[in-house]
């Protein structure tokens, strides 16, 4: 779940224009990892406001016929605004 997280902000990452913080996570495992593989995740903005990031997203192994997903989620990402020194 953290990396889903992480991942939230990378994904993010081209419309934050700065700091943010999550305002809201929400997860549902949907399978183990085989331990063996590296693990990905991908995802899309689902709305992009003033304020606020709405995004969606899978985290997975395996490719092509191999691939299984692990996990699917979806947060808010506040934009924080900076406060001059």
């Amino acid at each position: 779940m953290s990396f889903a997280d992480y991942s939230l902000f990378a994904i993010a990452g081209d419309v934050m224009e700065g700091p943010g913080v999550t305002i809201s996570f929400n997860s549902e495992f949907t399978a183990a990892s085989p331990g063996n593989q590296i693990i990905y995740s991908r995802g899309d903005i689902v709305r992009n406001t003033r304020s606020m990031v709405f995004l969606r997203g899978q985290v997975y192994s395996g490719e092509g016929d191999d691939e299984l997903i692990l996990l699917n989620f979806t947060g808010i990402v506040k934009r924080v605004k900076r406060k001059p020194i």
